[in-house]
């Protein structure tokens, strides 16, 4: 009996873990609109909760990106198709992109400020040339 309960508190915890980490995030396909080669989005997140941008970019292209919120902490982290951080706790970038394939923009609070639950309302700016 004592194993069969310790069985489902173990599968209990690890149901809700993988709820929480994916509700944790946003995952958002960055689209431009016809004839452009940016644009700008809107967002908000709280505490540990994130969101990611995925931009299809062709190597030798130029990304860049910009971010303007209020909240001092707020910063992002850009990601190559390999999943190697190119950044760390940006809010503006620019770079010769060496690949193609699909790059990644998350938007976070650091742990500080993550930990006491603050909240951000930002914009994003994309643009690829």
């Amino acid at each position: 009996m004592l194993k069969k309960t310790f069985v489902v508190i173990v599968a209990s915890i690890a149901v809700l873990a993988a709820g929480q980490s994916a509700a944790a995030q946003t995952k958002v396909r960055v689209r431009f609109n016809p004839g452009t080669s940016g644009g700008t989005y809107a967002g908000v997140v709280k505490g540990y909760k994130y969101r990611d941008y995925l931009i299809p970019a062709k190597g030798g292209q130029t990304l860049f990106v910009e971010l303007t919120t209020s909240h001092e902490g707020l910063e992002f982290i850009v990601r190559n198709p390999s999943g190697e951080n190119l950044t760390n706790g940006e809010t503006e970038f620019s770079t010769a992109l060496e690949r193609s394939g699909t790059y990644v923009v998350r938007v976070l609070m650091p742990r500080a400020y993550a930990r006491r639950r603050e909240s951000a309302v930002f914009k994003i700016t994309f643009r690829i040339d």
